[in-house]
């Protein structure tokens, strides 16, 4: 699908979080989100050190097409991945894009939900979490950190990557349909100093400093497509490592 431009776009509509994603499955790995790009950019480059030894099983929580979960296959040390998202769309994608691969579950779970379970069905705890692009989502930082601290390890890590609270003051996740209308929906600006404080409130422990991304320059805009530009210098995106006490 065409991406709209400014002028084309005839209105917006709030609708909840679950149904907005239901809707933007089919276009989301493909519509240009400069966002998603910079956060494939971040994962690919700090995936390689963190899966460097055995892993026994990883959940994608929060998995939507798979981008990650696809990701993930590579790593021959890895025996068993979970995706985990709340829509039956987006985890349509993610079943295309892996293949029916023998180590991938993927399975809906509604993390959005005011007193999500436990996951039951994941074994008695995984050897690491990656959860992208998802908290922004998630009104409580505690409750995403205490479900995380419950389904890993000791020792075992979490990835967690966020939209930039500069970013989110100015804007949200949403996209424009085939009829020119900007789908919007509920967000919660998670500042990369409250995420730190409510993880280490929870028995984690921040491995690296946060990696921050942004559109550097008018060269790296080029690169990354025509939404890129107007985010130029501005903060878009953090990513965090956690370690659990």
């Amino acid at each position: 699908m065409a991406t709209k431009t400014e002028s084309q776009i005839k209105q917006s509509v709030a609708v909840p979080v679950l149904k907005a994603y239901d809707l933007w499955a089919k276009t989301y790995d493909s519509d240009g989100n400069v966002l998603q790009l910079l956060d494939t950019k971040l994962v690919n480059e700090v995936l390689p050190a963190l899966l460097s030894h055995p892993h026994e099983t990883v959940v994608d929580l929060g998995c939507g097409t798979g981008r990650n979960t696809e990701k993930l296959l590579r790593y021959q040390n890895i025996v068993e991945i979970f995706g985990l998202d709340g829509t039956p769309a987006m985890l349509a994608q993610a079943k295309s894009r892996t293949h029916d691969d023998p180590r991938v579950h993927l399975l809906q779970y509604d993390i959005l939900a005011d007193s999500p379970p436990c996951a039951s069905f994941l074994p008695s705890s995984v050897d690491a979490v990656i959860s992208t692009l998802v908290i922004e989502h998630l009104p409580s930082l505690p409750a995403f950190f205490g479900l995380v601290h419950k389904i890993l390890r000791p020792g075992g890590w979490v990835l967690v990557t966020n939209m930039h609270e500069d970013m989110g003051a100015l804007t949200g996740a949403g996209f424009v349909n085939e009829n020119g209308v900007r789908v919007t929906m509920d967000k919660f600006v998670h500042r990369v100093g409250d995420v730190t404080a409510a993880a280490i409130q929870c028995g984690f422990e921040l491995q690296r400093p946060p990696i921050v991304r942004r559109v550097e320059n008018e060269e790296h805009a080029r690169g990354l497509g025509s939404r890129a530009w107007k985010w130029v210098g501005i903060n878009m995106l953090y990513g965090m490592v956690f370690v659990r006490r």
